[in-house]
């Protein structure tokens, strides 16, 4: 089996990225910088020897000093998953869109800059799929404070239709 990290470094010698083991035993994540984020992605979907040709899923996670944005990509050809991580910086909460090559990243892009906030530079229609677009904040972050009215709607808070005590 390939080191895809060994692959990507040969191709993008300026990149450095990185493995990242996860909590379960056997799984990594390849974490690629943001300004090379796309043409990585490119490269890993049109490339011979890779040949990723599908997308999974994309989903957002919140670790405070960062929002990250994990893809899931398969190669049908070999029976092989590939987990990429991207960060996208607290400034700009920017990362480039891979709609072009996936489009089955339209919907799932929108929805991390819906919750999130970050937005995917060159997307084909970047706007809020989820939440009204007059809407104020991105409510999967750590530091979203829910709104008590929206458009003069109270908004009940979450503790008030709690039914049991939360695990934490």
């Amino acid at each position: 089996m390939i080191d895809w990290r060994d692959w990507v470094e040969e191709k993008f010698p300026d990149s450095k990225p990185e493995w990242i083991q996860e909590a379960l035993e056997d799984e990594k994540s390849l974490l690629l910088p943001t300004e090379q984020f796309d043409t990585i992605v490119r490269a890993l979907r049109l490339d011979d020897q890779a040949r990723f040709d599908s997308l999974h899923c994309i989903a957002g996670v919140d670790r405070k000093q960062y929002i990250e944005v994990v893809y899931i990509l398969f190669a049908f050809s070999r029976n092989e998953r590939l987990k990429l991580k991207v960060r996208a910086n607290n400034e700009l909460q920017e990362i480039p869109s891979i709609t072009e090559l996936y489009p089955s990243a339209d919907w799932h892009e929108r929805e991390i800059y819906d919750m999130f906030g970050v937005y995917f530079r060159n997307h084909p229609d970047m706007r809020r799929i989820l939440m009204p677009d007059d809407w104020e904040g991105h409510p999967l972050r750590k530091d979203y404070v829910q709104p008590e009215f929206y458009n003069g709607w109270r908004i009940a808070a979450e503790e008030e239709h709690r039914t049991a005590r939360p695990v934490n």
